[in-house]
């Protein structure tokens, strides 16, 4: 015999955007929701679905319900960054166990992002068949959410990205609600008849306290007030609390619309009944009487009913303000989730920041020593303090909490009314028709790399900023063995091009470029050849580009692995790189790229390292010099590097910004440094922080 919570998800799907597609066609995104019992997946109920009545382009047939699946609308998709808006809702009811003993019971969602191609012959007969035929539609992308804690009610923003062939950014929000309580045996479908009963001359229904009550309360006729009130707390006080923050919400949400809604108002307000169960537990004697089970049994349960007869009252009324008003309850729920997750990484940031007149005064620095020690004390204090994700994440974006990398952030400005104000912006910004600026950002891959290897760092950058126009450089593919001068000036004509063929009539504001690896210094020897565009330049980012070469490298794996490519494929990029391209340090290529004049003209630079890679040297990453380093005669050379190209920089703000990941297990990639070095460009949540530290670069 077990107790049954009936749990009513309203899902409402605000807009969407297709930020990266690879074929133009139908899409549909597919909703499924869950919960566990015995591992059992127990599906919940889809049955309701409430169509957008404002008119898109994009809808080419309705959404509907297949068995325990809910579809939207579907949509014709053709470009780059279409923004369409939903506005759809569905409903969905399941169970879940609702025993004092157990743990809150989460439910887990499942989204999918479905493509069919679109033929040019448009008949009703090909459409019906299409919208029919659940076959024609292929899975091009998929996200897993968990709804935590149920019982206590959820009202959440959850942004959806579904990041595998495409790349499409939804927007929904949940609003979650207990509805009613059950009793059934073990067998879901054996209800037990006679716990619950409709009394015909109230209309309520009424439970037999004696059977439910063993249940609440086993192998006791007397229950001490303690108790009850813990049990009271699990059942009642949650689930009131729930239904209360629901309707605060709608009244937030409405305030400034035509009070056409008065409903909210005269619903049962069930504050003062928690206000009174606090002060009950307040006033408590120390020697606690006890309550007779029955009593105590019909106390908690009448109050659930109240609440059930009053959700299920309130419920249209939900759904009316949603179709019209959802746009409000949208931005409310958006504002508190960025507020979450901005807190969780501002949690997992640590700054420090000063002014400084030049800043070539900061490349000797032993940061290295100093955020290794940091990264092992603050894991374990960070354990100790962790934040609380928001009522809906999803899980395979967002990894748990003590996974989330650390950033060691060293600021330095010139700017002397800076201030170390943090922007209110939030990550996540609302879906709205995308107008391209007149600001453009080259990505540049790293060795061997290809166009496709940013295509990740792309999409996220457009998350940040939608009107960036991001750019990844295609014409270094498979040409990045060779001489870094001829990459330099492949790069150079490209982004030339670029700018001549879509930037007519000086509409060009700013450019800006992003590295990775090899593709930071492919950008530096690009830029003594882009002297026209000197003045539009905006910022830099590297992501673990050796500005000062791998002569410093740390892994012995990694110097064998440059030596055998060096040696026998005759790679003159590593071999540049390594400073082995001339027997005097001073002539070779690195050195002599440290004087190459451009990077003064950036008004933000941003060099990301981090010490789990071993694949480029932490310093050089840096634009620094250790006390090791420092020590040695022979790499007097790379101080002088540091110094050339530190002290012609004029920009406004230089960020050295560290990554610490926190790995779990041990593999050969993470021993030798390999894991972190593609973590840069390949962790979605690494990405989003960086990005969102460096956000001020963007505006």
């Amino acid at each position: 015999m077990s107790v049954k919570a009936t749990i009513e998800i309203v899902l409402h799907i605000d807009s969407l955007r297709a930020i990266d597609i690879l074929s133009q066609g139908l899409y549909i995104i597919q909703f499924q929701i869950y919960s566990l019992s015995n591992k059992e997946k127990i599906l919940a109920f889809p049955y309701n679905i409430i169509p957008s009545t404002r008119p898109t382009e994009h809808k080419v047939f309705n959404g509907r319900i297949i068995q325990n699946i809910y579809r939207s609308s579907a949509l014709f998709i053709k470009y780059f960054d279409e923004a369409v808006e939903l506005n759809e809702i569905c409903n969905f009811h399941t169970e879940i166990e609702a025993l004092p003993h157990s743990n809150n019971s989460d439910l887990f969602c499942i989204c999918e992002l479905l493509y069919a191609p679109l033929f040019l012959n448009r008949s009703e007969e090909i459409m019906r068949a299409i919208q029919e035929n659940t076959d024609f539609f292929q899975v091009k992308g998929r996200a897993e959410m968990t709804i935590f804690s149920p019982l206590n009610g959820v009202n959440a923003f959850c942004p959806i990205l579904l990041r595998d062939e495409n790349f499409f950014e939804v927007h929904c929000c949940f609003y979650v609600m207990v509805k009613e309580f059950k009793y059934r045996s073990s067998n879901i479908e054996d209800e037990i008849s006679g716990l619950i009963i409709n009394a015909k001359k109230n209309n309520r229904k009424n439970i037999n306290c004696e059977v439910v009550g063993e249940i609440i309360f086993p192998g006791r006729e007397e229950v001490l007030i303690q108790d009850f009130l813990d049990v009271y707390e699990k059942y009642v006080a949650k689930v009131q609390t729930g239904y209360e923050n629901l309707k605060q919400l709608c009244l937030k949400c409405t305030s400034t619309l035509p009070p056409q809604h008065d409903l909210i108002i005269s619903m049962p307000d069930f504050s003062s009944r928690l206000a009174k169960y606090h002060k009950i537990q307040q006033l408590k004697p120390i020697a606690s009487p006890t309550l007779p089970k029955i009593e105590a049994t019909d106390i908690i349960f009448s109050e659930l009913f109240d609440i059930s007869e009053t959700f299920n009252k309130f419920l249209p009324t939900l759904l009316q303000l949603l179709q019209s008003a959802g746009r409000y309850f949208f931005l409310h729920l958006l504002k508190d989730f960025n507020d979450i997750i901005n807190d969780i990484w501002a949690k997992n940031a640590f700054h420090t920041f000063r002014y400084t007149d030049c800043y070539s005064d900061s490349y000797n620095s032993d940061h290295q020593s100093r955020h290794k020690s940091l990264s092992s004390t603050l894991k374990g204090f960070y354990e100790k303090s962790l934040s609380t994700y928001p009522g809906i994440i999803q899980t395979n974006y967002f990894p748990s909490l003590e996974e989330f990398p650390l950033l060691f952030i060293d600021s330095l400005t010139k700017s002397k009314e800076r201030t170390e104000t943090k922007s209110d912006e939030g990550w996540i910004k609302s879906i709205e028709k995308v107008n391209k600026g007149g600001h453009i950002v080259f990505l540049v891959h790293g060795f061997r790399g290809s166009a496709m290897d940013m295509r990740k760092l792309r999409n996220q950058l457009s998350i940040i900023n939608k009107n960036l126009t991001v750019v990844c450089a295609y014409s270094l593919e498979s040409k990045t063995d060779g001489d870094i001068r001829k990459m330099g000036r492949r790069l150079a004509k490209e982004v030339t091009l670029y700018v001549r063929e879509h930037y007519m009539n000086n509409s060009l504001q700013k450019i800006s470029f992003i590295g990775y690896s090899l593709g930071g210094i492919i950008i530096r020897a690009a830029l003594p050849l882009l002297e026209d565009l000197y003045e539009k330049l905006g910022f830099l980012i590297t992501l673990s580009s050796p500005h000062l070469g791998t002569l410093l490298s740390s892994s012995y794996l990694v110097d064998a692995g440059i030596w055998v490519l060096s040696k026998f494929k005759k790679t003159l990029s590593l071999i540049q790189l390594s400073m082995k391209d001339d027997n005097d340090l001073l002539n070779t290529f690195m050195y002599g790229l440290s004087k190459s004049p451009g990077l003064e003209y950036f008004q933000n630079i941003a060099f990301v390292s981090s010490l789990q890679d071993k694949y480029v040297p932490f310093e050089s990453t840096r634009v620094e010099i250790g006390p090791k380093a420092s020590k040695k005669s022979k790499n007097e050379p790379l101080g002088e590097m540091a110094f050339n190209i530190l002290k012609k920089m004029q920009c406004v703000n230089l960020l050295r910004i560290d990554a610490n990941f926190k790995f779990k297990g041990a593999s050969l990639d993470r021993a030798i440094g390999r894991a972190a070095h593609i973590g840069m460009i390949d962790d979605p949540i690494l990405i989003d922080m960086i990005l969102n530290t460096c956000k001020l670069f963007f505006e």
